[in-house]
């Protein structure tokens, strides 16, 4: 596991809760959306308004399909935690909360750092922002508006929506779209696709139900 202590000298900390902006761009846009995970980079330094920024992306899986998503999102600068959902003897799946790695993480680092961007519209890091905000660290919220936390737009410096943006490619009306997704991330030019497979998405738990653990 990496050690969160070991920080770079960045203005800015943006956390990206992979789960969580998975399954909002899924409800919103349908299963064929994907993720275009350089431009949200992009865009959280153009909020964070600085291209200092240190990139952590949290993200869960069943199995192995995920390898090229992980080696995509650290050619392209993100940092990983990442961790395979556990599952008891009798095939149930685990669930634990990522929103905890997250706020363990930012609560060691956050006095590294001028600005945190958290890229969910979960409702339960309000406590860790107003703490943030005390300590004089401006907050801000990424998420799509179907899964923002309407509180949370009272509790931070900014809250910026991702509808609008082209983070995604809607699927073709020729194509046909299975249930599982494909995760695409942009790397240098080139276009890589992970697909998901059913059976990954019928046991993975619900975004606030994965944890995810440093590399």
């Amino acid at each position: 596991m990496q050690n969160s202590t070991n920080l770079s000298n960045k203005t800015a900390l943006v956390a990206i809760d992979t789960q969580n902006l998975f399954y909002s761009v899924r409800d919103l846009y349908g299963p064929g959306a994907r993720i275009d995970f350089r431009k949200l980079k992009d865009k959280a330094k153009q909020i964070c308004g600085t291209e200092d920024v240190r990139c952590v992306a949290y993200l869960t899986h069943l199995k192995d399909e995920l390898t090229s998503l992980v080696a995509a999102l650290k050619k392209l600068g993100y940092e990983i935690r990442n961790k395979p959902i556990q599952k008891r003897a009798n095939g149930e799946v685990v669930g634990s909360d990522v929103d905890m790695d997250i706020v363990v993480e930012i609560a060691m680092a956050w006095a590294h750092y001028k600005v945190v961007c958290v890229a969910s519209g979960d409702g339960d890091f309000i406590p860790l922002y107003n703490e943030l905000r005390k300590k004089g660290v401006k907050v801000i919220v990424l998420s799509f508006s179907n899964a923002l936390n309407t509180e949370l737009i009272r509790k931070v410096d900014n809250v910026v929506m991702l509808d609008d943006l082209i983070l995604f490619q809607a699927p073709k009306p020729e194509e046909k779209v299975d249930d599982a997704p494909e995760e695409a991330v942009v790397a240098d030019g080139e276009e890589i696709e992970v697909q998901m497979t059913n059976a990954e998405l019928d046991e993975a738990p619900a975004a606030e139900d994965v944890v995810n653990e440093g590399e």
